[in-house]
């Protein structure tokens, strides 16, 4: 069993990616391509169709488009690949959702609410209240921590702190199943 992570996530940038037509999705990632080419571990689809088929990103998109690739999966696809952070933080059992949480936070947005046609939760949204949750439940076991350390929770800290003040942005919890 794997251990269960979070990332910062832009919520709204995906909910713009999320609500665009083709035409403007094209265009976004027409002038975007740069920035996902620059990620450290990238998983965008239309940068492995370029990369295995080149063309431009309109080709790479009308060939996805053209496969099972469904537009609604493309978007999707797209809007997790800008709205993710790079760096992730990996919890300790006393910051899980399965010791912090008994069920879905109030306010907390599932994965498969959040975007079309998922059909398995990947990730949960969390709001500054749920990581002041976890947080306390770290601080309270900080001697039986395993896996973080005081740096993680404090960095946890600075991201809660961060979704305060810009609330465009939720923590994305990784269940690791």
């Amino acid at each position: 069993m794997g251990t269960d992570s979070v990332k910062l996530f832009n919520k709204a940038l995906a909910d713009q990616i999320l609500s665009m037509e083709l035409a403007s999705l094209t265009h976004f990632l027409e002038e975007k391509v740069s920035f996902l080419q620059q990620k450290p571990f990238n998983l965008s689809l239309v940068l492995f169709e370029m990369d295995q088929n080149g063309g431009s990103v309109a080709e790479a998109i009308a060939r996805l488009l053209s496969s099972e690739q469904t537009f609604t999966q493309l978007r999707s696809d797209v809007a997790q690949d800008f709205a993710f952070g790079d760096t992730a933080i990996y919890l300790d059992y006393w910051g899980c959702y399965a010791h912090v949480f008994s069920d879905h936070p109030d306010l907390s947005i599932s994965s498969v609410d959040y975007l079309p046609d998922q059909e398995e939760e990947t990730f949960l949204l969390l709001r500054p209240q749920h990581i002041a949750q976890m947080i306390a439940s770290l601080r309270e076991h900080g001697d039986d921590l395993t896996v973080m350390s005081t740096d993680d929770i404090k960095k946890l800290e600075e991201w809660m702190n961060f979704c305060v003040a810009d609330p465009r942005y939720m923590l994305s919890y990784h269940f690791d199943y």
